[in-house]
């Protein structure tokens, strides 16, 4: 069961953790690998009939579903484009069951450890990116969504960042509200979009590049960017799921 929720005025398959970039710590994220795999029937997911995909996070079986329309392969490869989690924060947790598209290939699996904070980003460096290759978001935000798949317990809201240059957005999902107070200053507390949360079970979010206001016309940063982030507060235990962390015009 899969639950959609359309964020527009509001607002990988990832097989390793990586240490560097950021105060990364490789704490193995989990993404277990299951025998008898399930195909993919791209009949059934609307999220991979779109085009022009910026691939964060999504596992092989997807990818290859959609590698002809790929503008931008972001996804870990432990060369150029890491998943970084921060001081330790994070450890890799079971990644069982099925995956947001429904396969056996594995997802981003973390669990927070005792370190009293937590947080984690997908590294880009330049080395594997430039501004061109996000032009095409850039002239057309309104047509360009970020989409996300997570999975959670009840009464859990964990903080995710679309990140690009100068400019963020970020934005809450699960259930309850996230505040963040990293660096001495607290956000004001984020509520994830209302709607229906299906608990331990994948939840489909799709924004509108439009309307996070990140800016991808900017020079890409000559040192890299985390693209992507994730927070999930500082209690040891809990655990956030993600996968299909992509942009794609629809």
């Amino acid at each position: 069961m899969k639950k959609i929720f359309t964020m527009l005025a509001i607002a990988a398959s990832v097989m390793a953790v990586s240490c560097g970039k950021d105060n990364g710590d490789d704490n193995g994220g989990s993404t277990k690998k299951e025998e008898n795999k399930t195909e993919v029937k791209t009949d059934e997911n609307a999220s991979l009939k779109g085009s022009n995909y910026y691939v964060i996070a999504m596992d092989a079986t997807s990818y290859e579903s959609i590698s002809s329309k790929v503008t931008a392969d972001l996804r870990p490869d432990d060369t150029n484009r890491f998943l970084y989690v921060w001081e330790g924060t994070y450890e890799g947790g079971s990644a069982s069951g099925v995956n947001f598209y429904g396969n056996a290939d594995g997802y981003t699996d973390l669990i927070v450890t005792s370190v009293g904070w937590s947080g984690a980003g997908y590294f880009v460096s330049a080395a594997d990116a430039s501004a061109s290759k996000f032009a095409a978001i850039a002239a057309d935000p309104a047509n360009y969504y970020l989409h996300v798949g997570y999975k959670g317990k009840a009464g859990l809201a964990h903080m995710l960042s679309l990140v690009y240059g100068t400019s963020s957005y970020a934005f809450a999902v699960g259930e309850g509200s996230f505040t963040d107070g990293g660096t001495g200053v607290t956000k004001t507390a984020l509520t994830p979009t209302s709607g229906a949360f299906a608990a331990n079970e994948w939840n489909e979010y799709e924004i509108s590049i439009k309307d996070t206001g990140v800016d991808f016309s900017q020079s890409f940063p000559s040192d890299g960017t985390n693209i992507f982030t994730f927070l999930s507060g500082g209690e040891t235990g809990t655990e956030i799921a993600l996968d299909a962390v992509f942009i794609y015009k629809k």
